[in-house]
């Protein structure tokens, strides 16, 4: 990251986190999970990390954007988010510096959100 912004370093931390998570169960299928700005901008807010009104949030997603750290792909009928190889390099740090966000970790693991998987897309790679 260039500058290094606390509340945007979280949310690149609870996306990735959230996508490993939700990842976890179709790790034997040739299946991955897709989200949308708003299911992730509703599960950081339901996990209570991001302090951040929505409309902020959303600019936070977008100068990660620019900042080439995740992309906004066109999945058939949906858009989705996902890291570019840069953007998945810097979690990756981020989970290693990063002890201290246990607490998100767990919140994320426990939330109902995530246990429904009403908020989740499954894509089929080929």
């Amino acid at each position: 990251m260039n500058k290094s912004n606390p509340i945007r370093e979280e949310m690149l931390f609870i996306l990735g986190h959230v996508l490993q998570t939700s990842q976890k169960q179709f790790s034997n299928k040739p299946l991955s999970v897709a989200i949308s700005k708003a299911d992730f901008i509703s599960i950081a807010q339901h996990v209570g990390a991001v302090t951040k009104q929505e409309r902020a949030m959303y600019k936070n997603l977008e100068l990660l954007e620019k900042e080439r750290l995740i992309s906004y792909r066109r999945d058939k009928q949906k858009r989705s988010l996902c890291f570019s190889q840069k953007g998945y390099q810097a979690f990756q740090r981020l989970a290693q510096r990063h002890e201290d966000w246990h607490a998100i970790r767990q919140k994320i693991a426990d939330a109902e959100l995530l246990k429904g998987n009403r908020v989740f897309q499954t894509v089929l790679e080929i």
